[in-house]
């Protein structure tokens, strides 16, 4: 059975690395289940272009930084999200147009607390180096 394909592209997933073998990984999610209802977690081979290591921590003064228009990374259903910013809230609540939620709509606003976004961060894979972030 497993977990729909374009639920996994959606969102960036923490996973544990298993193998690597001829340009892609084997992976476990531990947010997915096997199968419902199982402990087993489900495990997946991917192309290497869709793992990449964990971000750098988010600097202090970033999203008092940040201006409607900016892309951030959302924690939210497990899994950080791609997203718009569209206004902070004086209660620390922050307004973000969701990308590719999982509803399947084309956009998604919400509100979140601040302390669940982060930058948002891009991996750029190196030709002679492990590669490097950037926001």
């Amino acid at each position: 059975e497993g977990v729909d394909e374009a639920l996994l592209r959606s969102a960036w997933w923490s996973v544990e690395l298993i193998e690597v073998e001829a340009g892609r990984a084997l992976v476990e999610f531990p947010a997915f289940a096997a199968k419902p209802g199982a402990e087993a977690r489900l495990q997946q081979w991917l192309q290497l272009d869709r793992v990449r290591p964990l971000p750098p921590l988010s600097p202090e003064d970033w999203l008092a930084a940040s201006a409607r228009g900016d892309t951030v990374q959302v924690w939210w259903e497990s899994g950080w999200w791609e997203a718009t910013l569209l206004g902070k809230g004086a209660d620390g609540s922050v307004e973000v147009t969701l990308r590719d939620p999982p509803d399947g709509r084309a956009e998604h606003r919400r509100k979140f607390l601040s302390h669940r976004l982060r930058p948002g961060w891009a991996w750029q894979a190196g030709e002679h180096d492990a590669g490097s972030w950037t926001a």
